[in-house]
């Protein structure tokens, strides 16, 4: 109930902290989903279902996916429709469903899959607590090598060079110093190289940035008006999704205002005008932890109103892509680039 109150401000930085540890910890359904446009999917599972991975969730306890996300907006704080679609995962904490009213049971639940062979399975799965790191059966491709969005996701930054292209890759996955390098060092080191090859193209991808520190963002935007090649329009690209969050917002608004870059991919997961920070404050009697956001960043004009930075081009994550290890946001700016 406290979840759905605080969800009535409409800020995601101002949220309930659900416990996952501890005698009051919520517990969770073994099951790592995502929303693609084809619907929502499974893309890890506790090895003891792992025969579902790769099956998309259709029904929890007979409710139909659609009635089920209905009711689950209701708990969600998030800034934009974006943020409802990146906060899918908690769709497993068994104790919301179960408040909600969509499970009868509090640690236990029916859940209806469409198999990749198209047949409907149900399953009745128990809750666990919290533990990701047995989430061990994932969707492997035995053709394509993982696409580069996917290959480092816990580095906090870090880039390739492709030759064949004259580009370079740049993904920024949070907006922080490493504990061994500061992220300006980082940036030095990028447009250093970039100078000796004498590369023209740049890609920044941002699509699964959640945040960091905002005043990371000049020194990168202080190295790209500093290069000639990349005030050409078509030699800069930006890839943004439903994750661009926080200081990574105010980044894609940074590059919007100062650069001319070309956005690939969803819309943001915030405004380019938003309040932000996260504040944790201990509520006496209960211990939850809420976060209140106390700081209005305007990076756009006054009167900028969007509730995201679309992209140019439009290219939604599907399934059927993920599945194959197939990125075609990135197939789509090499192409562009190659075609030049």
């Amino acid at each position: 109930k406290l979840m759905q109150l605080v969800a009535r401000v409409g800020d995601g930085h101002t949220f309930v902290r659900p416990p996952l540890q501890g005698e009051s910890g919520f517990h969770f359904y073994p099951i790592q989903l995502y929303q693609f446009e084809e619907g929502i999917f499974v893309t890890a599972i506790n090895d003891e279902y792992g025969e579902l991975v790769g099956s998309e969730l259709t029904h929890v306890e007979g409710i139909p996916i659609a009635e089920v996300l209905k009711k689950f907006r209701t708990i969600l704080s998030v800034d934009n429709d974006m943020g409802y679609k990146e906060n899918v995962y908690l769709l497993m904490l068994s104790e919301v469903l179960h408040d909600l009213k969509i499970t009868t049971k509090n640690n236990q639940a029916s859940f209806t899959f469409k198999t990749p062979e198209q047949t409907n399975v149900t399953r009745l799965i128990d809750a666990s607590n919290f533990n990701p790191g047995l989430w061990n059966t994932k969707i492997n491709s035995v053709k394509n090598p993982l696409p580069l969005y996917r290959s480092n996701p816990n580095d906090y930054f870090w880039y390739k060079y492709l030759p064949e292209q004259n580009a370079m890759y740049l993904q920024i996955n949070i907006n922080f110093s490493k504990p061994d390098q500061e992220i300006g060092e980082f940036y030095e080191e990028v447009f250093t190289f970039m100078n000796s090859q004498q590369v023209e193209n740049l890609i920044l991808d941002i699509r699964n940035c959640p945040g960091g520190n905002s005043f990371n963002n000049k020194n990168l935007i202080t190295h790209i008006l500093q290069q000639n090649s990349l005030q050409v329009k078509g030699n800069l690209f930006t890839i943004i999704g439903r994750k661009t969050f926080s200081a990574a917002m105010n980044l894609a608004t940074d590059l919007e205002q100062w650069t001319n870059t070309i956005f690939v991919g969803e819309p943001t997961g915030s405004s380019p005008n938003f309040v932000g920070e996260t504040n944790f404050v201990e509520l006496p009697y209960s211990k939850l932890n809420i976060s209140i956001s106390n700081a209005y960043w305007q990076r756009s004009v006054s009167w900028d109103e969007r509730h995201w930075i679309g992209p140019s081009v439009y290219i939604p994550p599907s399934f059927k892509a993920y599945r194959s290890n197939i990125d075609p946001v990135m197939d789509y700016i090499l192409r562009v680039i190659m075609d030049k």
